[in-house]
C-alpha cells in the first residue's frame, strides 16, 4: 500500500512539473519549489492526503489568488517553518488595503510576539506591526497601547541610567498616545492603561486622582458590555481589575473609607479575581485604617487572598 502511494506520488509530482509555469517567481521562488518545498515537509505519513490540496493551493497563489497566496504564507510558517519565506508573503499582502492586510499584519505581529512557527521571538517587530496594524483598524488601539505600557513597565533600571530612562520614556509616550486613543474610541481597556500609567507615574507625574478619573471612565465604558453579555470573561475581568485598582488608588492618597468601598464592591462583584482586593481589605483592618482595628478579620482577609492564588498574601501570612 504505502509503495503504491510513493508511486502515486512521484506521478503526481512529475505531472505538476509537466504543468507549472517556473516562470513567474514570488519571493524569489518558483512555482515547482514551492511546491517540493511544501511535500517535502510535510510529514511522510500525511502527503498522500494533503498533496492535491498543496497542488492547488500553490497553482492559485502563483495565479494571484489573495486567499490562496495567505494560505501559502500561513503554510510554509505552519507546515516548514520557514521564515524568511512566510514573513515574505506575509509582506507583501499587508501592502493591500483590505483584510487580508490586516490578517497579515495580525500574523506577523503575534508570530514576533511569541516566536511562533520558525520565527524569531523579536518584540521590537511585534510592536512594528502591532502599530500599523492599529494604524488601519481602531479595534487594535488597546493591544497596541498594553503592548508599549507592559514594555515601558518592565524595564528595569536600578542605577537610574539616563540611557535607560530615554527608553522608558518613549515607550511610556508610545502607551499614553495608543491608551489615548483607545480611551477616546470609548475603549475601557484603554481607559485603564491610561489610569495605570498615572498611578504609577510611567513617564508623565504621578497623579491617583487622574487615575481614579480614567478608572471610574472605564467602568462606565465596558459596563454596557456587560448588559448585552452577563457572561462576557473579559469585560468582568477588567472591570474587577478596575475595582481593584481604585481600592488601591484611593488607599495610597489615604481615602481609606472609598478605598474599603472599591475593595468590597470588587469582592461583590466578582469574588474569584478580588484576591488583590482582599489583600487590601486586610490591611485596613490589619492596621485600623477607615475601619476599627481586628487582626481576626485581617488574618480571614489575608487567608482568602492567598486561597485565591495572591503570592504576597501567603508570604505575609
Amino acid at each position: 500500500m504505502r509503495f503504491k502511494r510513493y508511486i502515486l506520488l512521484i506521478g503526481l509530482v512529475l505531472c505538476y512539473e509537466a504543468n507549472a509555469s517556473s516562470n513567474t517567481l514570488l519571493c524569489g521562488v518558483n512555482q515547482e519549489k514551492m511546491f517540493h518545498q511544501l511535500i517535502s515537509d510535510t510529514e511522510p505519513e500525511y502527503r498522500h492526503l494533503y498533496q492535491e490540496h498543496i497542488i492547488k493551493l500553490v497553482e492559485s497563489a502563483y495565479k494571484g489568488d489573495i486567499e490562496s497566496l495567505f494560505d501559502l504564507a500561513e503554510s510554509l510558517a505552519h507546515i516548514s517553518e520557514d521564515y524568511e519565506k512566510s514573513k515574505c508573503f506575509f509582506e507583501m499582502i499587508s501592502e493591500r488595503k483590505d483584510d487580508y492586510a490586516k490578517g497579515a499584519m495580525l500574523r506577523l505581529s503575534s508570530y514576533y510576539e511569541y516566536g511562533f512557527n520558525g520565527y524569531p521571538n523579536d518584540y521590537m517587530k511585534h510592536l512594528y506591526w502591532s502599530e500599523k496594524l492599529a494604524n488601519l483598524e481602531p479595534s487594535f488601539y488597546e493591544n497596541v497601547a498594553f503592548s508599549y505600557y507592559n514594555t515601558a513597565s518592565s524595564i528595569e533600571n536600578p542605577t537610574n541610567n539616563s540611557n535607560t530612562q530615554c527608553v522608558i520614556q518613549e515607550f511610556s509616550d508610545k502607551a499614553f498616545y495608543w491608551a489615548s486613543k483607545s480611551s477616546q474610541a470609548n475603549q475601557g481597556k484603554g481607559s485603564i492603561i491610561l489610569a495605570q500609567i498615572y498611578s504609577e507615574g510611567l513617564g508623565v507625574k504621578q497623579d491617583y486622582h487622574k487615575a481614579i478619573e480614567y478608572y471610574l471612565l472605564a467602568i462606565k465604558q465596558i459596563e454596557p458590555l456587560l448588559q448585552k453579555n452577563p457572561n462576557d470573561s473579559s469585560a468582568i475581568l477588567d472591570i474587577s481589575r478596575a475595582y481593584t485598582y481604585l481600592g488601591e488608588a484611593y488607599y495610597a492618597i489615604k481615602d481609606y473609607e472609598q478605598a474599603k468601598h472599591y475593595f468590597e464592591k470588587d469582592i461583590t462583584f466578582s469574588e474569584i479575581n478580588a484576591f488583590k482586593s482582599y489583600y487590601g481589605l486586610s490591611l485596613l483592618y490589619r492596621h485600623g485604617q477607615g475601619v476599627t482595628k481586628d487582626n481576626d478579620k485581617a488574618d480571614e482577609l489575608y487567608q482568602k487572598s492567598c486561597e485565591l492564588g495572591y503570592v504576597p498574601a501567603c508570604e505575609n501570612k
